[in-house]
């Protein structure tokens, strides 16, 4: 089934009217049939979903995916600091330092957070974008499970 914008924006309408959903995983991946300003929409559905706790959302290999929705997620993480998994795969994805240094500047606020999964390979982050991220996860005090998928970066320098 190819997903495309006009469905990804039906799922965002469709998460608004979910006001007690606690976990919500989203797979996007392998699809370069939506846009990153529709996939962003995602995001900001999440802001109408107070009770929401646990997000996993897949985006690997989508190559019209990128700084526009991580962005709109470092958004909402600001201010939510009751999340207490976050599992993020943006592997293969058109995302830059911009992003990830918006990102890492959010995880601050995840106090509560007790996983997490980043997965940013094969993008174009630089390795100071990777080490601002990296020093962002160490002041995390419940953090018990962390997995960062790097592998095969095309680093910037």
């Amino acid at each position: 089934m190819r997903i495309t914008d006009s469905v990804v924006v039906s799922l965002s309408e469709t998460l608004r009217r979910l006001p007690s959903l606690m976990s919500l995983t989203v797979g996007l991946e392998e699809n370069n049939a939506v846009s990153d300003d529709k996939a962003s929409c995602i995001a900001t559905a999440l802001s109408f979903i107070p009770k929401l706790t646990q997000i996993v959302l897949g985006f690997a290999n989508c190559n019209q995916i990128g700084d526009y929705t991580l962005q709109a997620l470092a958004g909402f993480l600001r201010s939510r600091y009751s999340i207490s998994k976050l599992h993020l795969n943006f592997q293969e994805t058109i995302v830059t330092d911009k992003a990830i240094h918006a990102l890492a500047d959010s995880l601050i606020s995840l106090y509560h957070l007790t996983s997490l999964l980043l997965g940013f390979g094969r993008t174009a982050i630089s390795d100071s974008g990777l080490a601002n991220l990296v020093d962002k996860i160490s002041p995390l005090p419940k953090l018990s499970e962390l997995s960062l998928i790097l592998n095969e970066f095309f680093l910037k320098r």
